[in-house]
């Protein structure tokens, strides 16, 4: 007699988002504690966005995870409970770093740092897109897909490019500065 398999779905990961490094250095007596991340320094194009984030310590973290693992809706809608519930950021303190390797992934105020940064920086290639439709900026964000290559192998590079980077050269042939149409 055949018995029917019923498959278990694998357990969901716990969540990784914590205050874990914020109440440590909140204990360490540090006051103003604020997360920074950066996003868009690896596509060929567009700028790299820095976010600084100040979140209260206790609230709830359910919106909040690493902005990769985020569709752009759910990083929308992160960001504006992130800017409606963040601290005010006071310019021009002495800052201490501390540098944590995967942080955006498991520190409540560096995710939310990064949500930020990704959110606008998005919209930043939303908009360069409208300027230079020929590049597909708005699907791509600038990264170097294989319908990015082919754009920049017809198009030549526009002023948003990196040029600098060495896939121009041989995209392009004349050592990476030649300019395509605006």
């Amino acid at each position: 007699m055949c018995q029917r398999m019923r498959w278990k779905s694998p357990p969901m990961p716990a969540r990784l988002i914590s205050y874990k490094e914020e109440l440590t250095l909140a204990q360490n007596g540090y006051k103003a504690i604020a997360g920074v991340d950066e996003v868009g320094v690896g596509p060929l194009a567009g700028p790299v966005v820095a976010s600084a984030v100040r979140l209260p310590l206790g609230l709830d973290l359910t919106l909040l995870d690493d902005s990769k693992k985020l569709s752009s809706m759910q990083r929308a809608r992160a960001a504006e409970w992130i800017l409606e519930v963040a601290d005010d950021v006071i310019p021009g303190l002495t800052v201490v770093q501390r540098s944590l390797i995967k942080a955006d992934a498991c520190v409540a105020s560096v995710a939310a740092a990064s949500i930020l940064a990704k959110v606008h920086r998005d919209h930043l290639m939303d908009v360069m897109d409208l300027a230079h439709p020929q590049y597909g900026f708005r699907t791509h964000k600038g990264y170097g897909t294989r319908a990015h290559m082919e754009a920049i192998r017809l198009h030549g590079p526009c002023p948003e490019h990196r040029t600098s980077w060495g896939v121009f050269e041989t995209l392009c042939g004349t050592g990476g500065d030649r300019r395509g149409p605006s």
